[in-house]
């Protein structure tokens, strides 16, 4: 391997450190903004609810009021223990906008129902997106465009975290590993020189 073709990789790194959660894109002609969840998020129960809210911590406007959204499509798309893909009833994004339990201003969720969860379950929400109107959203406020921050699952809208919390690996973490990939290219390279020489 060539250092022409290491240098391939580094659109690889861009791509890697753009990574987010959940992606919000704003379009004033349709006006409308969507959230993209871009990948499966998973979670494993440590308490029970009928009515999940996913928790993105940080990802609302701190100074913006309690209030709650439906979106569209009015449903979620979910899996219990890597079961089949099901979907709930409803899809409403919520903002807390005071301190309660495990939640503060600045926190946003996305709250369905029916979806029974008991100790022990493994609860996957698969990638999907949601659309809200314009005029909901600048209610809000400035939404953060590219959220990769640790999300949880709570009960309803009380705060209270009933899972795991899950990480998305912050862009340094990424790097790390990419840095340990090329390395790795590196000294496979010099001994597959060695043996040819040899």
């Amino acid at each position: 391997m060539n250092y022409l073709k290491l240098l391939a990789y580094i659109p690889l790194l861009g791509a890697i450190q753009a990574h987010a959660l959940l992606v919000t894109v704003t379009d004033a002609v349709e006006e409308l903004v969507t959230f993209t969840l871009t990948e499966d998020v998973s979670f494993e129960m440590t308490g029970s609810t009928f009515t999940p809210t996913i928790v993105f911590k940080e990802w609302l406007p701190v100074d913006s009021l309690a209030n709650t959204r439906t979106l569209n499509p009015n449903r979620m798309y979910y899996k219990i223990n890597d079961g089949v893909t099901q979907n709930s009833g409803q899809a409403v994004l919520y903002d807390y906008g005071s301190a309660q339990n495990g939640v503060a201003p600045g926190d946003g969720g996305i709250f369905t129902q029916p979806i029974m969860l008991t100790v022990g379950d493994h609860f996957t929400i698969v990638a999907q997106s949601w659309t809200l109107d314009l005029n909901q959203a600048q209610i809000i406020g400035d939404i953060t465009e590219t959220f990769s921050g640790n999300a949880y699952i709570v009960n309803g809208s009380s705060g209270n975290s009933i899972s795991t919390v899950s990480a998305v690996p912050e862009p340094a973490t990424y790097t790390a590993i990419f840095g340990a990939i090329v390395l790795s290219l590196s000294y496979w390279r010099r001994i597959y020189s060695k043996r040819r020489a040899d």
